[in-house]
């Protein structure tokens, strides 16, 4: 409905984009092109797709086989892994491969409504490295494919406004939620660049969608961008202000995410002294992220743009929303 609405909108506006080029034809020296509505007629299409889909289960059912064949590859992966020595039965990294195919299958038994009969927990490679689970990252211009990523890079690699540089020169991918400036301070918006769902009061999310962004300093890689110093959205290279507040500067900037974690559950398995093993439930989210500002300048055609040598370093607090990013995760270790 939501895009129904929209599509409902565009073709409105069409009607009045071409009674101006009707007004515009009777002054201009040259004809205006006519108005291309093939891309119109081709959004029709796969809304009408989308609605047809949605009105059944057919939609629901293709991502959950995705998810479980997802799972199983990973399953087999890390079975793979396990049979790749002589003796795995020797080797604690063996079984721990060992233990993640058991982990991934229980999962994919999960997506049938059974499992195991006992709990499986997920065993980190590194320990510290992944939560065992995963977010589809799509990158604007990018490859048509879906590589996933493990869900805590949302928290550093992804995190918003920390840039990813291109092997292209002068293009950066960027998460860049929408920004909403309230009485206490600027606060993001994650609805247009996040899919997924609330668990325990965090948006853990299946899909994140990252922005291209131009480098305005081209070869000489100094990452300035142009901004809205009041809504600190990063402006696209083909508009020279900000639509909302009528405002641009330049700079480089740098993002530093907050993190919170808390054990939500803590449930002990044994005590010795004063240590005690525990099976733990976590919830991670990210609070803030707090964005570091180089000031940048323009110095004309023959330079362009670079760091503005007069102004000053600042930095800026963007707010997570009611619901902020993160995810959840079980795991044991000692307390």
């Amino acid at each position: 409905a939501h895009f129904s609405s929209l599509l409902a909108r565009l073709f409105g506006l069409l009607g009045k984009l071409m009674e101006l080029r009707n007004h515009a034809n009777r002054v201009a020296d040259e004809p205006i092109p006519q108005v291309n509505q093939e891309k119109l007629s081709s959004l029709s299409d796969a809304v009408n797709q989308l609605e047809t889909l949605s009105e059944d289960d057919r939609l629901q059912e293709y991502y959950r086989l995705e998810k479980q064949i997802h799972y199983l590859h990973s399953a087999l992966e890390e079975y793979r892994s396990y049979l790749d020595a002589n003796t795995p039965y020797n080797s604690l990294y063996r079984i721990k491969d060992l233990l993640r195919g058991a982990y991934y299958f229980d999962l994919f038994l999960q997506t049938t409504d059974e499992r195991l009969d006992d709990d499986v927990w997920f065993v980190p490679p590194d320990y510290f490295g992944s939560s065992g689970q995963f977010v589809k990252v799509f990158r604007e211009n990018g490859p048509q494919d879906r590589p996933e990523e493990s869900i805590d890079q949302i928290l550093s690699t992804y995190a918003p406004y920390h840039s990813e540089y291109q092997s292209e020169s002068g293009r950066m991918q960027v998460f860049l939620p929408d920004t909403t400036v309230t009485e206490d301070g600027v606060v993001m918006d994650y609805t247009k660049h996040v899919s997924g769902e609330e668990q325990d009061g965090v948006l853990v999310p299946d899909t994140l969608q990252l922005s291209e962004v131009q480098d305005l300093s081209e070869d000489s890689a100094m990452e300035i961008v142009q901004y809205c110093p009041e809504c600190f959205q990063i402006l696209p290279g083909d508009i020279d202000r900000c639509l909302r507040h009528e405002q641009r500067e330049y700079g480089k900037i740098h993002s530093e995410p907050h993190v919170d974690t808390t054990v939500t559950d803590r449930t002990p398995i044994e005590q010795t002294g004063d240590l005690t093993l525990a099976d733990l439930e976590a919830k991670v989210s990210l609070e803030s992220v707090t964005l570091e500002i180089t000031p940048g300048r323009y110095y004309g055609d023959e330079i362009g743009v670079a760091y503005d040598k007069d102004a000053d370093r600042f930095t800026q607090e963007l707010k997570s929303p009611e619901t902020p990013l993160g995810y959840t995760t079980r795991t044991r270790g000692i307390v």
